[in-house]
């Protein structure tokens, strides 16, 4: 029988969706290195536009993030997508909207 012990010694990384990514951004960063058991959280900052993190082989999908602004309130908005690897391996992933938005995890 195994145990399932959280690993209290991964890190939680941050990748962006700046202001105005769909008029040819990207995510900051677009390629980042990370080890088994770490979180990334993206965010969108992008007040204007919805994005997606999709992964291209179906492993995560972030849905529609939005953020919530004052000329368009929302109330199930969300604008942050959460994600644990607990696998080693390289990860592509894009928006779905935007199809020159794409990033990897490594």
């Amino acid at each position: 029988m195994g145990i399932l012990v959280p690993n209290v010694f991964a890190d939680t990384y941050i990748i962006k969706i700046s202001n105005y990514a769909a008029s040819g951004g990207n995510f900051e960063p677009n390629v980042l290195e990370i080890l088994k058991g770490d979180m990334i959280k993206w965010q969108n900052l992008d007040q204007h536009t919805v994005h997606t993190v999709t992964s291209t082989s179906g492993e995560f999908d972030s849905g529609e993030l939005r953020q919530s602004t004052a000329s368009n309130p929302c109330s199930t908005c969300t604008a942050i997508f959460s994600h644990t690897f607990e696998e080693l391996g390289t990860y592509n992933y894009k928006c779905k909207i935007h199809g020159w938005m794409n990033g990897v995890v490594k």
